[in-house]
């Protein structure tokens, strides 16, 4: 059981006079801890855990200093008071969803809602852009995934040649796009110094938060090529399916068919793939389209260009050189994958007071949290130490 300081239990008291029921369920969300795990480390039963969460029962000061320790949370964090967004994650695309376990779906909204206080902040002072997609008022009218991505890329104004920088015309559209934390899953110890509460198996989700549209990125998995297609996947749920059903494998086909369009239009890479998969060759439109290698064989068996035999081949290939999770990247050439929307309406808010550390301290979150969801890089310099030299 964790222990706790007396002035650690005394800055609680306050707190347990104003618990949220709802903020403890959050907390534990994001730390993708089961009620057993949480109770194990407080001192208390999974059935006393429930009856907090419930509203039931009111932790006393020494259980919430305990929980804001085991959580990594302030404990201030578990006072009401504020809008919450309510945690569903019947409402989000999954990539990915059957080796996604539920404490990770849970864990990723928990997280969103925690962004919609963020975002809720900083739009108190800073205007975010208007959201652009086609469809947004007849999800019906696009013949196919294929024609949704066409529409799309008329709609922001792109040609049909290689789509670079695909986050930053997301955000540049009103899509708001975020990396949430990834270094830890629930597996292991949750509430470390810096708040690493990663999201394990969720490889990227979509979901709208009132009138605006998300997409969140774990950065766990793969480089940058796979991030591109895990936004352009995400927009084809945004454009294609109002209605949200997880893992429902016509709408990821769907969403896939629809990724491929976008960063590999028909009419301008079927005559640019190779008449056989030879990997040179695909490597060097690799570096042109920012698409992987894998991704421009499948785009050549679905365009008819390649046999399953012929790509069936190519994918042993890919995976003898280990290329399925570490393939070669330009990093040169995908300038601008990075999100950037968040930190620069935060910029545009900081002459009127609002950064990083203060917006901390108004939601009562870790600031390296604030600064992993709008984006701003960790500068700070690392320590080395030599090890003493003797005099002989």
């Amino acid at each position: 059981m964790i222990e706790v300081t007396e002035s650690q239990v005394e800055r609680a008291k306050i707190v347990a006079q104003a618990f949220s029921p709802a903020r403890l369920t959050l907390g534990r969300q994001i730390a993708g801890q089961a009620k057993r795990q949480l109770a194990d480390s407080i001192g208390k039963t999974a059935a006393a855990v429930t009856q907090f969460e419930l509203g039931q029962a009111r932790p006393n000061a020494e259980t919430l200093a305990r929980c804001s320790v085991v959580l990594g949370l302030p404990v201030t964090f578990f006072a009401g008071g504020r809008p919450q967004f309510l945690v569903d994650t019947g409402r989000g695309h999954f990539r990915s969803l059957r080796a996604t376990r539920v404490y990770q779906r849970e864990q990723a909204m928990g997280l969103v809602a925690l962004l919609w206080e963020v975002m809720e902040a900083i739009e108190q002072m800073v205007e975010l852009p208007e959201v652009k997609l086609p469809g947004l008022t007849d999800f019906s009218k696009f013949s196919s995934p294929p024609d949704a991505a066409r529409e799309l890329r008329k709609c922001w104004n792109v040609d049909h040649g290689p789509l670079p920088h695909l986050v930053r015309y997301a955000e540049t559209n009103g899509i708001v796009v975020s990396v949430l934390p990834r270094t830890l899953t629930g597996e292991m110890a949750a509430g470390a110094p810096d708040h690493p509460a990663g999201v394990g198996n969720v490889d990227a989700f979509s979901t709208k938060i009132g009138q605006h549209y998300l997409i969140g990125l774990t950065g766990a998995k793969g480089g940058l090529l796979r991030r591109r297609f895990n936004v352009a996947h995400e927009l084809g749920h945004m454009v294609l399916h109002d209605e949200v059903r997880p893992g429902d494998p016509l709408h990821e086909r769907e969403a896939h068919l629809f990724a491929a369009e976008l960063l590999m239009p028909e009419s301008s890479i079927a005559d640019e793939l190779p008449s056989r998969p030879d990997l040179q060759s695909l490597l060097q439109l690799q570096q042109r389209w920012g698409t992987s290698v894998s991704a421009l064989a499948f785009r050549g068996r679905t365009l008819g260009k390649y046999t399953e035999n012929q790509l069936k081949q190519a994918m042993i290939n890919i995976s003898k050189l280990g290329w399925r999770t570490n393939e070669p990247e330009d990093h040169r050439l995908l300038q601008g994958e990075e999100p950037s929307l968040l930190r620069t309406a935060l910029e545009l808010a900081t002459p009127a007071g609002l950064t990083e550390v203060t917006l901390s301290d108004q939601l009562q979150l870790p600031v390296n949290l604030i600064r992993t969801f709008v984006g701003i890089p960790d500068v700070r310099p690392k320590l080395t130490l030599m090890r003493g030299l003797r005099d002989d």
